[in-house]
């Protein structure tokens, strides 16, 4: 039942209550009218031996009998009758009362549906400006003020922590971009550095590459929602792109890389991070692969959903990776990747499908690799 619209649960409730209505009607009615006809056969009989009433029926004695038991039989098929229609009569007036409560209730919740319409059409990015308007029914007066309000506090909150995660990424990104150009000018000042400061000073800046990272990828998450959502993305090329701004990875690490994603299959999204999502599993999948490892992506049609495939040889993962991999800041406890990792890479990538209402899922087996597809939505052309 808590599943059921609630104009499907005022109609079964105004059906029941007006089928156990007729239901209690055609009992009592059926109750009278049988005493009524049950009572004709005694007062023929009254009727007929009274003669002062102006009115004789003759029937021999050895005839009556044969006819009270015809005038029962009559009595009882008209009993049956009776009963037939009532019960016809019921079951007609519950189901046109069952279609007209229907009609009737879905009539009298059209501002209700007008409401979740307007609210569906409600982004994190646009909160200030998407008040529900006033409408004329006492019942939703205080429910359209209360969630305008909430719309307020919301808006100022998000903005709040836009603003807070901008600031924050520019204070933290000015004292790294200082400490790098300190280090690079070191570096240059003193070129006969022994191994040892040389490792160190790789070893503070991939630190703060890393730091940098981790920054950019906080400040994209928290900017998901705001992002606008309406690009024609044509997937193969898109991915075609990724693959050659990742050639010098692949490269070095000698994988071998195959796009089999088919021509002219289009998404509506935002092509920056979709460019994003497919370039962080792509990364990944190099980053956990093996040394002459093969990365093959391709596609499939599902109805009206577009599956993206992007399968590894690698290293894999057990199940607890697969149970957490998508949380923030969650690192596999396998140490056999090729490159070290902020742990946000998935997290976007979850986020940037969320977003995009698509479905991602992973299936991987240790030192055999994983797999991971995205589900979207199929933009026609």
């Amino acid at each position: 039942m808590k599943k059921i619209s609630l104009q499907w649960r005022i109609t079964i409730m105004t059906s029941l209550l007006i089928a156990i209505s007729c239901i209690s009607i055609n009992l009592l009615m059926f109750r009278s009218g049988s005493n009524y006809m049950d009572s004709l056969e005694f007062y023929i009989n009254d009727y007929s031996q009274n003669s002062e009433n102006g009115f004789y029926i003759n029937i021999p004695d050895d005839k009556m009998d044969l006819f009270l038991d015809k005038f029962s039989d009559q009595i009882y098929k008209n009993k049956l009758s009776l009963n037939k229609k009532g019960w016809m009569l019921t079951g007609l007036v519950s189901l046109l009362s069952g279609i007209l409560a229907y009609y009737v209730s879905g009539k009298s919740l059209e501002p209700l549906k007008e409401l979740s319409e307007n609210i569906e059409q409600i982004q994190i990015k646009n909160l200030s400006d998407s008040k529900i308007e006033e409408v004329n029914i006492k019942e939703f007066e205080r429910l359209v003020s209360s969630f305008n309000d909430m719309l307020e506090r919301l808006s100022a909150s998000f903005k709040n922590q836009r603003e807070f995660t901008a600031n924050a990424a520019h204070e933290l990104k000015t004292p790294l971009a200082i400490i790098q150009s300190q280090i690079d000018l070191y570096e240059e000042d003193n070129s006969s550095l022994d191994s040892e400061s040389k490792e160190f000073l790789s070893m503070l800046k991939s630190q703060i590459s890393k730091l940098n990272t981790i920054i950019t990828s906080l400040l994209d998450l928290s900017e998901l929602e705001s992002i606008k959502r309406q690009n024609k993305i044509e997937l193969s090329s898109l991915i075609d792109e990724i693959i050659d701004d990742l050639y010098p990875l692949l490269d070095k690490n000698k994988i071998k890389i195959s796009n089999n994603i088919c021509k002219d299959l289009y998404i509506l999204g935002s092509d920056t991070l979709i460019y994003r999502l497919f370039y962080n599993l792509i990364e990944n999948a190099i980053k956990y692969n093996k040394e002459n490892g093969k990365i093959e992506i391709w596609s499939e049609i599902e109805n009206s959903f577009i599956n993206i495939f992007v399968k590894d040889d690698g290293i894999g993962m057990d199940q607890e990776d697969l149970k957490n991999i998508f949380n923030p800041f969650y690192r596999s406890n396998n140490k056999k990747s090729l490159v070290d990792g902020s742990g946000l890479g998935l997290a976007l990538v979850d986020g940037i499908a969320k977003v995009h209402k698509a479905e991602i899922s992973v299936s991987s087996e240790i030192n055999f690799g994983s797999t991971f597809k995205i589900k979207f939505n199929k933009l026609d052309k």
